[in-house]
């Protein structure tokens, strides 16, 4: 089976989402790739799956707050584990600091023969996504304000956090799913 996912990073106005088809025998950590990949994510945080009150994580030797009753280790698990029809949500965290939750939808379940071609494959979204450590949507959202305004004391140095250059147009909208689905063919 292959599933049509849609990423939503949560509380982002407009919304930043990707729309992703993957094999559904795909693990959570292989997800996690998926999504750090196809939203333009560095992997450089911590992260978790979150559904039914329930923590999906990497357990790290050296975690001592690590509770059974609450966490399952990630690396095994399937997706079909946690989304079985369509219309399933979970949600993932990235970063604990910044904490970008992504809703994560299944929108599609299709039989294998009815999807040509390589997956796992980025197929639609919006907006590129924020740069990191930038303050979780709170500092993100100051970021966008002052891009609007030029005479703004942080406008040079808030697009140089995103990247742009002293001259270049300033474009959020940008997603370039030519270098997702090379990096997916690529990692794959």
């Amino acid at each position: 089976m292959v599933y049509q996912l849609k990423i939503s990073l949560k509380y982002s106005e407009p919304e930043i989402w990707r729309r992703v088809l993957i094999p559904a025998d795909m693990t959570l950590l292989d997800l996690h790739d998926v999504i750090q990949i196809s939203m333009g994510w560095e992997d450089c945080h911590l992260f978790q799956f979150m559904k039914d009150d329930k923590l999906y994580a990497i357990r790290e030797d050296s975690d001592f707050t690590w509770d059974e009753k609450k966490y399952i280790e990630c690396t095994d698990i399937i997706v079909t584990k946690l989304l079985t029809e369509e219309g399933d949500k979970i949600e993932y965290e990235y970063d604990f600091g910044d904490s970008w939750i992504h809703t994560i939808t299944l929108e599609k379940i299709f039989d294998d023969k009815d999807i040509d071609g390589p997956l796992p494959h980025c197929i639609e979204g919006e907006r590129e996504c924020p740069p990191e450590d930038c303050g979780g949507i709170p500092g993100y959202n100051y970021m966008l304000a002052v891009l609007k305004d030029p005479n703004h004391d942080d406008y040079n140095d808030i697009r140089e956090y995103f990247g742009f250059g002293p001259d270049e147009e300033i474009d959020l909208n940008y997603v370039d799913f030519e270098e997702i689905n090379m990096t997916f063919e690529t990692i794959f």
